[in-house]
């Protein structure tokens, strides 16, 4: 039951409350497989091993787990799908394939179809797949996504604001 309940904590992201509730088990309900579990979920997500949070992900230790870890897999592909927008122009299919933890290319595509509608592919030239590609959408000049001028002015105001106070 306490497994479920970290679990629960998790995938609604009280990370506070997931680990005063792990502190106040003793080391042996640490060590049962049901808790270890979302433990070993939620340290792998602060790494940032997506790759180990999907794998671990599709062997959840009882099926009452299932729905949940199916949230952590949604959120955590849609993380490493993010960084891949952010990093790359475009990737080949098969790496995409990979970086997200998909099966097959055709998942790429229907990945793409239900969570990046903006994503667009590029066909192989020859019958292989080889050269298929996923673009992503280009990025626009992060200095526009920044008030800067904005930011700055709140930030004087601010500090003239506070040194009156002191």
């Amino acid at each position: 039951m306490a497994g479920l309940y970290l679990l629960h904590l998790l995938v609604t992201d009280q990370l506070a409350s997931f680990h005063c509730e792990l502190e106040l088990l003793s080391d042996a309900e640490r060590a049962s497989t049901p808790v270890a579990f979302p433990a070993l979920l939620q340290s792998q997500m602060t790494e940032g091993a997506y790759n180990r949070v999907l794998s671990a992900a599709a062997a959840p230790p009882s099926p009452l787990f299932a729905p949940m870890v199916a949230a952590i897999g949604s959120a955590v592909r849609d993380d490493a799908a993010r960084a891949a927008q952010a990093s790359y122009p475009s990737l080949a299919l098969r790496d995409a394939a990979a970086m997200l933890h998909l099966p097959s290319e055709d998942a790429v595509r229907e990945y793409a179809a239900a969570s990046h509608p903006d994503w667009t592919f590029t066909a192989a030239a020859a019958a292989s797949s080889a050269s298929s590609r996923v673009v992503f959408p280009a990025k626009g000049d992060s200095r526009d996504a920044i008030p800067s001028r904005s930011v700055i002015g709140r930030t004087l105001q601010y500090a003239n604001d506070m040194e009156r106070i002191v």
